[in-house]
């Protein structure tokens, strides 16, 4: 699992990931808060290793 966040007044932001056992592959998302207790999803990613 991987975890960052902003905290910044009226402007709070999370990201939330899984990486694959393999480790090629990140996926999660990007939430958005301007109170700080009540979140949505901004976008989603996923990161894909190319070899």
């Amino acid at each position: 699992m991987w975890k960052q966040w902003r905290t910044a007044p009226g402007f709070n932001q999370r990201f939330t990931a899984t990486i694959s056992e393999d480790g090629d592959t990140v996926t999660g998302a990007w939430e958005m808060s301007a109170d700080g207790e009540t979140w949505a999803v901004d976008f989603d990613v996923r990161y894909v290793r190319v070899s």
